[in-house]
């Protein structure tokens, strides 16, 4: 059907934050939409401060909050309900929910398009059928599907039966992989078998062959040439399994450099939201927006940017050569014995020597009166000089190692009111290599843990780092709260990366420094290194980056708890482990107060076998939400493998997960949604299954109604 030229729409948006509020980000696409539409509802997932429900209600919008079940779905069947009462008096109703950032463009030239085409539902873009030319005929997961993250309904499915049917018996929807499965994936079908006819706003049927998911493989075309007027908030921080599946790994440096021809206020906002919400490692390796620290400022320069060396078998070299290139006040060594070859050396040429006490030598720093300081590490532990030499070397290299330097990161961090780190991308010498694959010791996870944050980042020996002050500051506050026990054994390299996990809280983020010598060696040494890795597991020709780690069975599991304390699961935060793969997993963790749900991811990324997991903590269960379970065997054909964790949530009750074997499924993407389609419980057998037992209890029923 075609739209009246005044339709009357309605709004159904699902929301949920992390910290329960309602950002500049979100607020902003919120507004754009309630432009076009007469009756809406705003549905949060979780908690909601009252800030923001104000703005909502400001904003003409009726507010419901209810607990975090369900993903979006929920939320979108709740605003359904909502708004019944006015489903017959609607042209149009659009469900949508805030995983896309936008408007990027007006969105009245969309609609008005749109309210033209003879349509009975749309979206703005669509996911490709999982193979070509899978029509009407094939099963439902399998057809091209609008997707859900912005569907709008005419009148004529709105007054169907089909309509209020399809939200009435909607599967439980127990994790992100149901919401897909259960709705997106079959939602299209369910209303294309029953006559309607559907598209979407921007057509990317010519760009399927070279993404199947053109909204993530092809943001950036899609936003410049085909007038796309939103983005999906991952691609700000995909994985790498996402970069590599659905490009070289560009994807999203491609949108992020086209965004940057927005207006400052709008960038600044998706930039405070990303910050603090989205994984800071991800957040670096999407975006990809080094600093290049080879490159002066026309002008200016922060004069209160200092060089702070660690006293060490490398600091004598470091104060002769910073001593040489700034002022001698602007140099400082953080030394407890004055009579140390480099004490000695700071002492003639004027520098500052800083006493470390009991706290962290970096700590120090905050003597002096520096808003910016690059801070240089060594590592004095016996038999590892050399690789803490390659690694001050490295650090050179990427960091700088004069006032060009000091002045690019001064005026960098001037640039970017969200930058609090400058960090050299990782070194391939040596040692250096294995040591980012170390998981945290028992004192550094205590640390974290005090400290509210999350794993820590890859240790590198003798870390180097520029840092805005307020960062120290934080890490400060971080040790105060710390026993003594834990917070006077930690090393260096452990606190920086303790530093790096507390960033977000500030509204800060880490970014990678480089120069062009050190991005060359880079460049070549680390195509070289992959080069090497595939050859030497004899990788096949159609292998992913994902398979060619299968195939090494090097690729660890990363294992996450997630506790929900009111305001949903988030990334930030949660405590995190490293696995063998093909191994046993053993983990404990305290539950928070006020945790109302916990879930379990024992990997990221991959399909999964799980064999013998239990939680031995007296009164808590286990069990997957998106796998199949045979007897004691969890196979997870889902590239997000879940488990659902139940039990009296007391706080300070030590949750302790233990799993016999787990390992990756080695097979490609592809394979792996096949056989979910397939086999999975939205596949054909898994239907026909279903049919037949509800068939045999509808037969029960009739009996026993005929025997009363």
């Amino acid at each position: 059907m075609i739209l009246p030229a005044s339709p009357r729409r309605g709004l159904v948006w699902a929301l949920h934050d992390a910290d329960g509020i309602l950002d500049a980000a979100n607020e902003r696409y919120l507004a754009a939409l309630l432009e076009h539409v007469d009756d809406a509802v705003v549905v949060v997932n979780g908690a909601f401060d009252d800030a923001s429900a104000r703005r909502v209600e400001r904003l003409g919008a009726r507010l419901i909050v209810r607990e975090n079940r369900g993903y979006d779905v929920e939320a979108f069947r709740a605003g359904v309900e909502a708004l019944e009462p006015l489903l017959p008096e609607l042209d149009e109703l659009i469900i949508a929910n805030s995983s896309v950032f936008g408007p990027l463009r007006p969105l009245r030239p969309m609609f008005d398009r749109m309210a033209a085409q003879d349509l009975d539902l749309w979206g703005i873009t669509r996911h490709a059928p999982a193979r070509p030319g899978a029509d009407a005929s094939a099963p439902r997961a399998e057809r091209a599907h609008i997707q859900s993250y912005f569907t709008a309904y005419r009148s004529s499915v709105l007054h169907s039966p089909a309509f209020l049917d399809w939200w009435r018996n909607l599967p439980p929807i127990e994790g992100y992989a149901d919401a897909v499965r259960k709705h997106e994936m079959e939602q299209t079908g369910h209303f294309e078998d029953h006559g309607f006819r559907w598209d979407v706003a921007v057509d990317t049927t010519d760009l399927e062959h070279l993404s199947a998911n053109p909204i993530i493989g092809l943001a950036a075309q899609l936003v410049r040439e085909r007038a796309c007027p939103i983005f999906k908030r991952r691609m700000l921080y995909l994985s790498l399994h996402e970069l590599t599946t659905h490009s070289d790994g560009a994807a999203s440096a491609e949108l992020w450099r086209l965004l940057a021809a927005l207006p400052d206020a709008v960038r600044d906002e998706l930039v405070d939201h990303a910050v603090r919400t989205m994984p800071s490692a991800r957040l670096r390796t999407t975006l990809q927006d080094p600093v290049w620290l080879d490159e002066a400022p026309a002008e200016g320069g922060d004069v209160r940017a200092a060089v702070v060396v660690l006293d060490g078998p490398l600091a004598l070299s470091a104060i002769e050569q910073w001593a040489a290139a700034l002022p001698a006040e602007r140099v400082a060594l953080v030394a407890d014995d004055p009579a140390s070859p480099a004490a000695v050396a700071a002492a003639s040429a004027g520098a500052r020597i800083l006493q470390r006490g009991a706290r962290p030598a970096l700590l120090a720093a905050l003597e002096l009166d520096a808003e910016h300081l690059l801070v240089l590490g060594d590592d004095p532990r016996p038999g590892w000089a050399e690789d803490a030499r390659i690694a001050r070397q490295h650090a050179a290299a990427a960091l700088g190692a004069d006032a060009t330097a000091v002045r690019a990161a001064a005026a960098a961090f001037d640039a970017d009111r969200t930058l609090g780190a400058i960090l050299a991308p990782p070194a391939l010498g040596r040692r250096l290599v294995g040591s980012l694959a170390q998981p945290p010791t028992r004192r550094e996870a205590t640390a974290l843990e005090a400290a509210g944050v999350g794993a820590p980042a890859a240790r590198t020996p003798g870390t180097s780092l520029w840092l805005r002050r307020a960062a120290l500051e934080r890490l400060a506050e971080i040790v105060d709260e710390l026993p003594e026990s834990v917070a006077g054994r930690l090393e260096h390299p452990a606190w920086a990366a303790v530093l790096l996990q507390a960033l977000p809280a500030l509204g800060l983020r880490a970014r990678t420094g480089v120069t062009r010598a050190a991005a060359a060696t880079q460049l070549e040494l680390g195509a070289a290194a992959l080069v090497a890795v595939a050859e030497a597991v004899g990788a096949d020709a159609h292998d992913t980056l994902d398979d060619v780690l299968a195939r090494a069975g090097g690729r660890p599991l990363d294992a996450t708890i997630f506790f929900d304390t009111g305001g949903g699961y988030r990334h930030a935060g949660a405590p995190q482990w490293t696995f063998p793969n093909g191994g046993a997993i053993e983990l404990e963790c305290p539950v928070p107060p006020g945790t109302v749900g916990i879930r379990f991811d024992p990997a990221e990324g991959t399909g999964l076998v799980v064999r013998g997991i239990a939680v031995e903590t007296p009164g808590y269960r286990i069990r997957p939400m998106n796998g199949t379970r045979s007897g004691r065997i969890d196979l997870f054909s889902s590239h997000d493998p879940a488990y659902d964790v139940a039990g009296p949530m007391r706080a300070g009750d030590v949750l302790r997960v233990r799993v016999e074997h787990a390992e990756r499924i080695s097979g490609a993407t592809a394979e792996l949604e096949r056989v979910e389609r397939r086999f999975g419980p939205l596949g054909p057998i898994s239907r026909a299954r279903a049919l037949g037992v509800r068939a045999a209890r509808k037969a029960v029923r009739v009996a026993k109604a005929r025997l009363r």
